[in-house]
């Protein structure tokens, strides 16, 4: 459990420094998605969260047919790599970077599969964090716990989706490399979605941008607080080995308390 914690924390701090890196960039608006207006509304959120419901039911039909997922995930990892290479390297560097990135997903060796999903976590986070208050980013924490309950738990769909129809994550599996995740070894289910990590990266890149540095990291200790609590149920809970545990809940009530915290503290306008 610890091991699993101080990564998490690490990867918020990964977060917050290369949001602090990317804001010297004068063109850094140039990177803004499309989705996301100049001036971020609620409905930007719903855009968002109507994405990953769309993205989420492909995916399914592709399981369904019986094709792999693993070229859409390196496909991913080879997006996220570029996008965040290109932002401090140039589009050439970055281009090289996601083509090894993908290159290092091919090897039997797990320390690549995971390096290269942290890479795609860091990606995410820059890619909406610095362009949503952080405001809006609770929001879609807030509304993607409500999606990741009902998928783990009622529909069900997210066990078929990540393993075929098999919980069992153990790094054996051939279904691991389907998974952008990262994987534990040597616990009885040894994986976490990068969205897990991902959420809580874009709220702490956020707060970089509205308040600075020092709120970001008490944000990210407070997130980190619950992630330590979705490791506590998943590891006392009869639902893990057979369902899952929904991650992202948990963890935005951390996220929420580190931002009512900052505010508070008159460190977040």
């Amino acid at each position: 459990m610890k091991r699993e914690v101080v990564v998490f924390f690490a990867i918020q701090l990964l977060a917050i420094a290369l949001a602090f890196a990317s804001l010297s960039r004068p063109d850094i608006e140039s990177y803004r998605p499309e989705i996301i207006s100049a001036v971020p509304t609620a409905l930007d959120i719903a855009q968002i969260v109507g994405i990953v419901i769309a993205g989420t039911t492909v995916l399914i039909l592709i399981r369904l047919v019986g094709l792999r997922l693993r070229l859409l995930v390196d496909g991913s990892v080879f997006i996220a790599t570029y996008y965040l290479g290109s932002i401090f390297f140039g589009d050439l560097p970055g281009f090289l970077l996601g083509a090894v990135a993908v290159g290092l997903r091919a090897l039997p060796f797990l320390i690549f599969t995971n390096a290269t999903t942290v890479i795609s976590i860091e990606a995410f986070s820059i890619l909406f964090g610095l362009f949503l208050k952080y405001d809006l980013v609770l929001l879609l924490m807030a509304a993607m716990s409500v999606y990741d309950v009902l998928a783990v738990f009622y529909t069900k769909h997210m066990k078929f989706l990540w393993f075929g129809g098999w919980l069992d994550a153990r790094i054996e599996r051939p279904f691991w490399r389907d998974t952008l995740a990262l994987f534990f070894p040597r616990k009885e289910v040894s994986i976490i979605g990068a969205g897990d990590f991902a959420l809580p990266a874009t709220l702490v890149a956020s707060v970089v941008r509205g308040g600075g540095m020092i709120p970001a990291a008490i944000v990210a200790l407070s997130c980190a607080a619950g992630f330590l609590l979705l490791e506590k149920v998943a590891s006392g809970s009869r639902n893990t080995g057979t369902t899952g545990i929904p991650g992202i809940p948990t963890i935005a009530l951390g996220a929420l308390f580190g931002v009512l915290t900052c505010r508070a503290l008159g460190l977040l306008a």
